[in-house]
């Protein structure tokens, strides 16, 4: 757009022409001076801030290449060099920049994603907020590292029990009468199958769950079977394994009489 003059010292200056406006990736607003396409099918786009564009009591000055969502959007999917630096028509020094506001602004984005989640970072088992959160678990160890502080062997074991604990409780709450098998009628009729989830042993101090190692997992999958076990132990859920060599082994299933696999004796608590 045209602008009418305005006067200086050497007389009068025609205001610079302004063809659009744009908004840089951190929301910055800019007049627009030029506009080119580029081989890679996008406008590069030059111009300067809305509050330096060359006017009354403001020096003219050259224009400045605009890092728009689109542009780093294609520096983004382009990330060799030397392909980028053909494909959008810019200089080696002003795509070098460009990269590097690109890449620490996705740094800056990577580092809010994980200050959001600080608390589950702070409380949650690595697996665990790895599983929850989709993210590979020496990512979530390095973040960890730089947000939090070293993991410690066993900060989150607590937590770990609890939890392990209450999927048990919720999950015989919906299963514990149609996912077993009797035990007792499987061992009169041996054509009987398997319950879904493995047999019901009914004893003096309450029912008994047999599970098979596949079954309890499938029954708990937020954890694996190593930690299940001795969460469950840990909880009263199963029997407590015997010292060897001052070292407290994993809980081990165990044979009953007339099937093949091995199961471990789950029964509720105190029941």
């Amino acid at each position: 757009m045209n602008r009418p003059a305005y006067p200086c010292k050497s007389g009068y200056r025609h205001r610079t022409q302004i063809i659009g406006e744009a908004w840089d990736i951190d929301g910055e607003h800019w007049a627009v001076r030029k506009r080119v396409r580029s081989p890679h099918g996008i406008f590069i786009e030059y111009g300067w801030r809305m509050d330096q564009v060359p006017g009354p009591g403001i020096p003219s000055r050259g224009v400045s290449l605009i890092l728009t969502p689109v542009l780093a959007q294609a520096l983004h999917d382009l990330p060799i060099f030397n392909e980028a630096k053909a494909a959008l028509g810019i200089s080696h020094t002003a795509l070098n920049q460009l990269r590097r506001r690109v890449a620490m602004r996705h740094r800056d984005q990577l580092d809010r994603w994980w200050r959001d989640r600080i608390d589950d970072l702070k409380t949650l088992p690595i697996d665990t907020f790895a599983r929850c959160y989709g993210v590979h678990p020496d990512t979530v160890k390095a973040y960890h590292q730089r947000l939090v502080g070293p993991t410690q062997p066993g900060t989150n074991r607590t937590w770990e029990y609890q939890r392990v604990n209450q999927l048990m409780v919720m999950f015989l709450d919906h299963h514990a009468d149609t996912g077993f098998t009797d035990l007792r009628h499987a061992k009169q009729n041996p054509t009987i199958p398997m319950g879904e989830y493995g047999y019901r042993e009914e004893t003096p101090q309450g029912p008994v769950y047999l599970f098979t190692s596949d079954t309890l997992v499938k029954a708990i999958p937020e954890f694996t079977l190593k930690r299940i076990s001795r969460a469950l132990e840990a909880t009263g859920w199963v029997e407590a394994s015997t010292w060897v060599n001052g070292e407290k082994p994993i809980p081990k299933p165990r044979r009953i009489s007339g099937r093949r696999s091995l199961y471990y004796h789950v029964h509720r608590p105190n029941s």
